[in-house]
């Protein structure tokens, strides 16, 4: 088969009238009206960002929508440049745009004389940092349009969320409009004379799940029932499960039933007609509602929707006690849908290659230390603090790759145990455990010190009082929410070396160094994940250190070829020798 030609595939997608990168470039170099080093200057941004993006200027479009997703995975670290040559080369490339009319220009609030009405409202709120930095620019557009401050309205906010949707080249618009949205809000309710129209949020994200109180009753009761007797209520109820799932389980399995109920309303199932959980894994019914599931993803299936119609299966099977030929259908609209997918997904597998570069490596196993050095230049700043929470955070990854639910919820008297002579350990009960394997990791002097350094001096300034907790909530008791500290540690990763890691990848991370160290070591893999089974290691990170085997395998065939050369040679030698006349 003859091989893809990658720059081909994106130059086949691009419209016939796109603009692309090397075109942008000749008419900047034609223009007149720019000065010689600003067209030398605006070029070689537009050059530069084709560079970075590996492919050559005459396929790329100009265009914001597309450039954005992949300059925001852009990182200085990884391309080899200065954090500010970096930005200057981000604003020159837009700025390239916008002068040729390919981006939008977002007016600021010294663009264009403001009104009376509007220099009130600006100098009302200059005085306060956080209001000046949310509104400023909203202010500028606004002014730039003429709509006046009564006449601000969620329409005024759906426009300025498109103008920087064409104009940002970098930055995503909806963080920055629902920043504007709260700012205006919160100046509304603390600004004497302020509009008192409140601005509507822009919806997080488009679902297609309908709301649990679209469904009738008897349908939700059913599905608590389901669900309490999964969580394991009564262990020696005749229906009790084997074993009880956990919060986060149920959790999951929860959503699942909604996303099939919801897919068969949308595909024509009256929501009416749901009045228990027996209707929903009818065949006909679930075929409906998969269905619908396998059109939104592009007529393909999916380990989601995989898992839905598993889901679905054991609700027939468990809960509504369906005849076996219809268990049999649904047991074969499961085989149908299994993605077959053995091991890692591609998108861990992507995410892991960053790690094939040893430079990447030392990136991420320095980092806590980095962290730490950053947060002790201002001890007392909450931000600080924040730094140092995620040095800890990362360095317990990098010794002992748990899971982002055990790592919020470690306890500094119940998890860190000091009491065995010089070492220090991370012990978790199985019952806290996802597998219910019992976790007992010896850390490392350089993660104790990095540990008491945080709780010395940090964690007072995170901590509303004393507290047990080694990530703390800033406010109220409790321990942070592993989705915060999830995003905060992603967030610091890629802020100072430009990978893109979760906290679960850490676990793949491990696996992979050790394995590309010691190919074929799946039983100290498994022992330090806490697998149960070897099967679980070896389905996921078989074929992990193909690599890694390959360059041992060379290096014993050189070893051997060292070895046996020097022998070679000396019996050609005494050969030759002995026929001498």
């Amino acid at each position: 088969m003859k091989p893809i030609d990658a720059n081909a595939a994106l130059a086949a997608t691009l419209p016939a009238n796109a603009v692309t990168l090397a075109e942008a470039i000749e008419r900047i170099m034609a223009d007149a009206e720019l000065a010689a080093t600003r067209r030398r200057d605006l070029a070689s941004a537009l050059r530069t960002i084709a560079r970075a993006l590996g492919r050559p200027p005459q396929i790329l479009p100009a265009s914001v929508h597309w450039l954005r997703p992949r300059l925001e995975r852009l990182h200085h670290e990884q391309l080899g440049l200065s954090a500010k040559r970096l930005r200057n080369v981000v604003s020159d490339a837009t700025a390239a745009l916008r002068h040729l009319g390919l981006a939008q220009q977002v007016a600021r609030d010294n663009v264009k004389p403001l009104s009376p009405q509007w220099m009130s409202m600006a100098a009302a709120v200059r005085d306060v940092p956080a209001l000046h930095r949310g509104l400023s620019r909203f202010i500028g557009f606004c002014a730039r349009l003429g709509i006046q401050p009564n006449d601000v309205s969620d329409e005024t906010v759906a426009a300025y969320h498109t103008a920087l949707d064409e104009g940002l080249l970098l930055k995503r618009p909806r963080p920055l409009v629902q920043l504007v949205v709260l700012r205006w809000n919160e100046a509304a309710a603390t600004i004497p004379g302020w509009p008192t129209r409140r601005l509507g949020r822009l919806d997080a994200r488009d679902t297609y799940c309908l709301n649990w109180d679209a469904f009738p009753a008897s349908f939700q009761a059913d599905v608590d029932r389901w669900l309490h007797r999964l969580s394991g209520h009564d262990l020696l109820a005749n229906d009790a499960p084997d074993k009880p799932l956990s919060p986060a389980t149920l959790k999951h399995r929860r959503h699942q039933i909604r996303a099939l109920a919801s897919a068969s309303c949308h595909a024509g199932l009256s929501v009416d007609q749901l009045v228990d959980l027996g209707v929903l894994v009818e065949p006909a019914t679930l075929r409906l509602g998969l269905g619908w599931l396998l059109s939104r993803n592009g007529n393909r299936s999916s380990g989601a929707i995989h898992g839905v119609a598993t889901a679905a299966k054991a609700l027939a099977r468990h809960h509504v006690g369906v005849e076996e030929d219809t268990l049999e259908q649904i047991r074969d609209i499961c085989r149908k849908l299994d993605p077959g997918s053995i091991g890692l997904t591609e998108k861990n597998r992507t995410r892991l290659r960053q790690f094939d570069d040893s430079r990447n490596v030392a990136l991420l196993l320095e980092l806590p230390d980095r962290l730490m050095r950053e947060a002790q230049t201002r001890p007392s700043s909450p931000r600080s603090a924040l730094k140092a929470q995620t040095a800890v955070a990362i360095a317990l990854l990098l010794m002992a790759p748990i899971r982002l639910r055990n790592l919020a919820a470690i306890d500094l008297d119940r998890h860190i145990c000091r009491d065995r002579g010089a070492e220090t350990f991370l012990v978790i009960d199985r019952v806290e455990v996802k597998n219910r394997q019992d976790i007992e990791i010896p850390l490392a002097a350089q993660t104790v010190a990095l540990l008491d350094s945080y709780v010395s001096h940090f964690i007072s300034v995170l901590a509303p009082g004393p507290t047990n907790w080694l990530f703390p909530r800033r406010h109220g008791d409790g321990h942070k929410a592993p989705g915060h500290l999830g995003d905060q540690i992603k967030r610091e990763v890629f802020r100072l070396t430009g990978l893109e890691v979760h906290v679960h990848l850490f676990r793949h991370i491990a696996a992979k160094l050790y394995l590309d160290a010691n190919p074929g070591g799946y039983e100290v893999v498994r022992r330090l994940l806490g697998h149960s089974s070897m099967d679980t290691t070896v389905r996921a990170y078989t074929g992990l250190e193909g690599a890694a085997a390959a360059r041992h395998f060379d290096a014993v065939i050189e070893d051997v070829r060292q070895r046996v050369a020097p022998a070679r040679r000396g019996k050609v030698r005494r050969r030759t020798a002995r026929r001498q006349p």
